[in-house]
């Protein structure tokens, strides 16, 4: 479990430094730019890291399930090597299938007013500003949310049922409490981070 919060501690710092030095430089400045590829590298990144976090977050409610469901077998399915090619598999993920819709982006005329009202590089603030037709640019962003954010919701939510009903045949009191109270910080996580996020971005134009 520490190995996980040790990467989502990592994603989260980079997140936060894809982001605010370029946000608190133009609250101080009177020009608020940010070049072209600056912009580009700050979308991608920042969205790299979100799936890989999202990713990561389903790979941490496996752990948990493993943990609760299966006690005494923990230590041998989620042994060293386990663990290291789950947290390989949410980086790799964040980097492949945002990789596309970057590069594409890279390719779309961009005409002018180069003006994003938004505090960093968002991507449909960012697609806004190119003057072709970027619906089916839209659709692909969408169509990448939908299984990122929900596949992996789904995958928290089968082991989150799982963890419950085992909880619920705990025959202590302080037992119970024990086994929710290691669950409480993740499910708070995912519950903040899963709900924003659905909110922005799967939905269709």
């Amino acid at each position: 479990m520490y190995f996980f919060l040790c990467n989502l501690s990592l994603i989260e710092i980079l997140m936060t430094m894809s982001v605010v030095p370029k946000m608190l430089e133009n609250f101080l400045s009177e020009r608020k730019t940010i070049s072209f590829y600056g912009c580009l590298a700050q979308s991608y990144f920042y969205f790299l890291l979100g799936i890989s976090e999202y990713v990561l977050l389903a790979m941490m409610s496996y752990d948990r399930y493993v943990a609760i469901c299966y006690p005494l077998s923990y230590t041998t399915i989620m042994n060293g090597k386990v663990c290291v090619w789950l947290v390989v598999g949410s980086w790799m993920g964040g980097f492949f299938s945002i990789l596309v819709p970057t590069m594409i982006k890279l390719g779309l005329p961009y005409c002018g007013p180069n003006i994003i009202n938004h505090f960093f590089c968002d991507s449909a603030p960012l697609l806004h500003l190119a003057c072709a037709d970027i619906q089916l640019l839209e659709f692909i962003d969408f169509i990448i949310s939908l299984p990122v954010l929900l596949g992996s919701l789904l995958l928290t939510v089968i082991s989150y049922m799982y963890i419950i009903c085992t909880i619920i045949r705990i025959p202590s009191a302080k037992g119970r409490q024990k086994a929710f109270s290691t669950c409480t910080s993740h499910f708070t996580m995912v519950t903040i981070g899963y709900g924003t996020s659905i909110f922005i971005y799967v939905r269709p134009s």
